[in-house]
């Protein structure tokens, strides 16, 4: 099949592969995805990130146990959860452009992204609890189609 596809012409390919990638946000009864809302959600959201970031040592031992940076305080910053038996599973972390830098923006030139207006979304987290996830995909995708209609509603 993807031998096929390398001869369709790019537009059509993409349009071909959107529509065949079907999500089911009714995957389990027992698994819910949205945006964190409460502080409880926020508290296991950023504890889990620090938690997969310490084991892969990307981050030093500290006393709060959570990952934040000033993004996260930002309204424009959406933290979106999958809750499974009201644990926090996985965390997709969206910042919005705004005055602040994103963490990106630290590391990267993007002026040539902003010249023509356009709006830009950094994420700039997905971490997932292997203990209680087989398949990161069955919460990354769903997570991400949350994050595109929230980021379309927002530009509205």
């Amino acid at each position: 099949m993807s031998r096929v596809m390398r001869f369709i012409p790019k537009k059509l390919r993409h349009a071909l592969f959107r529509k065949s990638v079907s999500v089911d946000f009714q995957n389990s009864s027992d698994v819910i995805f949205k945006i964190a809302e409460t502080l409880e959600e926020l508290e296991q959201a950023f504890k889990l990130i620090y938690q997969v970031h310490l084991q892969k040592k990307l981050v030093g031992l500290n006393s709060s146990e959570m990952k934040l940076s000033k993004i996260h305080a930002l309204p424009t910053t959406k933290v979106l959860i999958s809750l499974k038996n009201k644990e926090v599973v996985s965390v997709l972390c969206l910042s919005l452009e705004s005055q602040l830098r994103t963490e990106c923006e630290e590391h990267f030139d993007l002026s040539s992204l902003k010249v023509h207006n356009k709006c830009f979304v950094e994420v700039s987290s997905f971490v997932y609890d292997p203990h209680a996830v087989e398949d990161f995909r069955t919460y990354l995708f769903p997570l991400c189609i949350l994050g595109l209609e929230l980021n379309k509603s927002f530009f509205k």
